[in-house]
């Protein structure tokens, strides 16, 4: 799978500006930000499971966690929609206008 030709098709629809702002490609679990691995340390994790986080209002996809153009697609609408989408939901945000733009631009059904 080729993970940047993924990603920028189904983010097609943001502008690079918006895909800067909302998004940050992890090549590794230690390359998140120190506050995303000690949370998940103290969860017991050692960061194996995680192919997907939203923190401080930016989705950062593992990369070398995901292994299928499918898996990418499920981690970007499941942190997109299942929790920036929410926080959206009662505020004043773009990110509900672009889910169902990105639930278009997937190939596999959901």
């Amino acid at each position: 799978m080729e993970f940047d030709a993924v990603f920028k098709r189904v983010t097609a629809r943001l502008t690079d500006t918006e895909r800067t702002a909302w998004f940050a490609v992890a090549q590794t679990f230690e390359e998140l930000p120190p506050s995303i691995k000690a949370e998940a340390y103290k969860q017991g994790s050692n960061g194996d499971e995680i192919s997907g986080v939203f923190h401080r209002g930016k989705v950062y996809p593992v990369k070398d966690r995901i292994v299928t153009e499918k898996w990418l697609e499920e981690v970007i609408l499941h942190e997109w929609h299942g929790h920036a989408g929410l926080k959206g939901m009662f505020g004043k945000d773009e990110r509900l206008q672009h889910t169902q733009e990105l639930l278009e631009a997937t190939s596999h059904p959901i």
